[in-house]
């Protein structure tokens, strides 16, 4: 990863939800914002520049991160288990080391139902509010264009039909579901404000929904999305 060289903190920009967690981890390493967080024009990660190396959220990874400078060598992470911080160093995002530290930190099927409790959101969103089962409803305002909500699924062996709509939508947003290496196995891309709809059959593993926003695209932080997940 290449870091930028970063100006000087930025007027008004703050560090929101995910990246103000990642902050009160890290402490002074990660400075102060020179920039608002935004989306990333290539894929559906966002991230913000600081005055000591640049905050990024992975959806492949579903990870936390922060890059420091001068090169952009040595990362940290949020602990997926909320016990403290990955730290790792080199170009590999991240090494296959600190992905066995990840993995181990997953729910098994054996502790978890399909649905994980852990509904999760690059920050500035809110958590979309979600109980463990096998079905979901909930809602969510996207805030910026870019943004984007995630909400993870855990599949057993046996494996499970998805059924997953993204409906009342304010803005063209759209819909993706990825496996656990975040390689997209589904879309809906829908023009306006039509719904969005994704059927799958799914084999074991961890899966990924995203719901959105392209960058430059119009989005509406008032009003939200509902979005309705079943697995049986």
């Amino acid at each position: 990863m290449i870091v930028p060289e970063a100006p000087a903190p930025a007027t008004g920009a703050q560090f929101t939800l995910g990246f103000a967690q990642l902050k009160v981890l890290l402490g002074p390493i990660m400075g102060e914002p020179t920039e608002a967080e935004h989306g990333n024009d290539d894929n559906c990660d966002t991230e913000q520049l600081t005055t000591t190396g640049l905050a990024y959220w992975r959806c492949a990874t579903n990870l936390l991160s922060f890059a420091a400078f001068p090169d952009g060598a040595m990362h940290w992470a949020a602990s997926p288990t909320g016990s403290g911080l990955i730290e790792w160093s080199g170009a590999e995002d991240p090494p296959p080391d600190a992905l066995t530290v990840i993995n181990a930190a997953q729910p098994t099927e054996e502790d978890d139902p399909p649905l994980g409790t852990a509904c999760l959101a690059a920050a500035p969103l809110p958590s979309v509010a979600c109980a463990a089962g096998d079905g979901l409803a909930a809602q969510a305002a996207i805030q910026n264009p870019g943004d984007t909500v995630t909400v993870d699924l855990m599949v057993p062996d046996s494996g499970l039909h998805l059924s997953a709509d993204l409906l009342d939508l304010p803005a063209d947003y759209d819909l993706y579901l990825a496996d656990g290496t975040g390689a997209i196995v589904g879309e809906s891309l829908q023009e306006d404000t039509t719904p969005e709809h994704i059927d799958a059959d799914l084999p074991g593993g961890t899966y990924y929904l995203y719901i959105h926003s392209d960058p430059g695209r119009v989005v509406d932080p008032q009003d939200p999305f509902r979005l309705q997940v079943s697995l049986s």
